[in-house]
């Protein structure tokens, strides 16, 4: 039988979901005053995809694992909620003309992989990570 057989939408998504996650935490990495938890809480969603699609192999019609993809989207929400904690002040200042755009810019540019991310995984997890047994 083959992997990918049974696998719904849900799963390619959110293995979408992940890939936005990890070029996020790369991006990220370079931000200005960039908390390490936020990296934390994307690593920890491109890990626990990996583990969930790791486990599908031996694990065959688990409801449980397809929690992992709204334990994602909570993940991915607190990181991109969070992260905007530390750059309030350059985006004040950035408004305000104290601050040119560029003191900014890595932040955006990391950010909206995030939302990207966010936005996969709400809409995967309306489907789950494999096709229901007819």
């Amino acid at each position: 039988m083959n992997y990918l057989e049974n696998k719904s939408i849900g799963f390619y998504i959110s293995s979408l979901g992940a890939l936005a996650a990890l070029v996020s935490l790369f991006l990220y990495r370079g931000v200005n005053r960039a908390e390490t938890y936020i990296v934390i809480l994307l690593g920890v969603i491109v890990a626990l995809q990996v583990i969930g699609a790791v486990l599908l192999v031996f694990v065959k019609n688990c409801i449980y694992l397809s929690l992992i993809i709204t334990v994602n989207a909570v993940l991915a929400a607190a990181a991109l909620t969070n992260s905007f904690f530390t750059q309030v002040d350059a985006i004040g200042y950035v408004v305000s003309g104290l601050y040119d755009f560029s003191t900014i810019q890595p932040f955006i540019t990391a950010v909206i992989p995030m939302a990207v991310t966010l936005v996969l995984y709400i809409v995967a997890s309306y489907s789950g990570l494999e096709k229901e047994a007819a």
